[in-house]
């Protein structure tokens, strides 16, 4: 997997900040305390679940490739809360984020 998107950061923090109410805080199934990230057709969409509920948010991104990864909701708002820029460019490859 190797893919590069780029979303808008005031986009992408309300998308976590809204997703992030459904991610079990302690799950022994990992993949729960994160947010499923899925990139495809020029949108981004951001799922969380906890087994009781779940919550979608759909944003738009920009760039041609495909995928999806669990990142966890809290270190990636702290991180972009952090960036000058309004547009934020990633890169995914194999098991490392480039943000």
């Amino acid at each position: 997997l190797k893919m590069q998107f780029r979303l808008q950061k005031a986009e992408l923090k309300q998308a976590l900040s809204n997703v992030s109410k459904s991610v079990a805080i302690k799950s022994s199934i990992k993949a729960l305390e994160g947010v499923l990230i899925t990139i495809s057709q020029g949108q981004a969409t951001l799922t969380a679940y906890d087994l009781l509920e779940g919550i979608t948010t759909v944003i738009s991104s920009e760039g041609m490739d495909e995928g999806k990864f669990i990142l966890q909701p809290r270190l990636l708002i702290a991180i972009i809360a952090k960036l000058p820029t309004e547009d934020i460019n990633f890169m995914v490859e194999e098991n490392a984020m480039t943000i």
